[in-house]
């Protein structure tokens, strides 16, 4: 009789936790919504618009991942499921909202290799991390998900897809290994990008120098903060309770980096129209640095910069 008192109330408290979860599924996937018609106006102007390039084409994966993830989600949280459904949802659901954190991660390690100076041993090392990386949490999201089961329930419409696990302590630490490394990983490229940042553009008073760093500097540290969160969420708190940050760190991933993209265009559009305003020359190869009162241009041409992440009207076009 008490076996029984214990797993009903094992399977309210889990119920009550899969609500919980479900209804941060749905909030976050209203604020991208919210997210995406605050800025379709500039992604029309400064993506559609530009040129075809490799930070184009990351920025309109990272964006429109939440098409194929967000409807995942929503099935796994409201759909009928068998067990081994709901297995197979969960797992498309994780799997897909890491490779939306792939995209999103993949404009910040263009975002290094651009403000290298684009130094083809930078690329090598970018590429080879990059890769490492991922494969690495991909693995252990593998490993995570195989140890992971899903409960039948008398009520599947009311209490459906409640996790059991069969290797609790296993799963969740390869789950927390996942953010884990998302975290070092990320303070690894922050310090490149510092490095770079304060050896080649220190003296650049350009407005896009600072737009470019600090933006950098708020992605780095707000998303290194939600992995650490995500790690010890992963090892410490509840069943369940214990994933409801992962999506947040996958949402936040996608808001700022397609917004970086998007006010640096922004900026960089700005500064061409003051620039043409006081009638000052085009840039050429040859030209010396022009310089706006503080602001000097030459710097981020000689950076490559300039062909990665500006407003695609000829200055810092991607």
């Amino acid at each position: 009789m008490d076996r029984l008192l214990r797993q009903f109330a094992t399977l309210i408290q889990g119920a009550h936790h899969k609500r919980a979860l479900d209804s941060v599924q749905v909030s976050l996937l209203v604020l991208l919504i919210i997210d995406y018609l605050q800025t379709v106006n500039l992604e029309v102007k400064y993506i559609w618009k530009a040129q075809r390039s490799f930070v184009r084409t990351m920025f309109l994966l990272a964006r429109y991942t939440f098409l194929v993830t967000g409807p995942i989600s929503i099935w796994f949280s409201f759909a009928k499921l068998s067990a081994k459904a709901c297995h197979t949802a969960f797992s498309l659901a994780c799997f897909s909202t890491l490779t939306m954190v792939l995209f999103a991660e993949a404009i910040l390690f263009i975002r290094v290799y651009a403000i290298s100076g684009r130094s083809k041993f930078m690329l090598g090392y970018l590429i080879f991390h990059f890769t490492a990386a991922q494969v690495a949490k991909y693995t252990l999201l593998a490993k995570s998900l195989s140890t992971v089961k899903f409960m039948e329930t008398v009520v599947p419409r009311a209490l459906n897809c409640l996790p059991e696990m069969e290797d609790f302590g296993g799963g969740r630490a390869y789950m927390s290994a996942v953010f884990g490394l998302s975290a070092a990983s990320e303070v690894v490229i922050f310090l490149i990008m510092c490095w770079f940042a304060l050896r080649k553009f220190r003296d650049c008073g350009s407005d896009l120098y600072t737009i470019f760093f600090r933006d950098g500097v708020v992605y780095f540290v707000c998303l290194t903060a939600i992995s650490i969160t995500n790690m010890f969420m992963n090892l410490f708190a509840a069943t369940i309770i214990n994933l409801m940050f992962a999506s947040f760190q996958a949402v936040a991933s996608l808001i700022l980096s397609t917004r970086m993209i998007l006010q640096l265009r922004q900026a960089s559009q700005m500064e061409v129209v003051i620039k043409g305003s006081k009638g000052l020359p085009p840039r050429s190869e040859e030209s010396a640095p022009q310089s706006l009162g503080s602001m000097r241009f030459m710097p981020w041409r000689k950076s490559g910069l300039d062909e990665s992440w500006g407003s695609g009207s000829g200055q810092l076009h991607a």
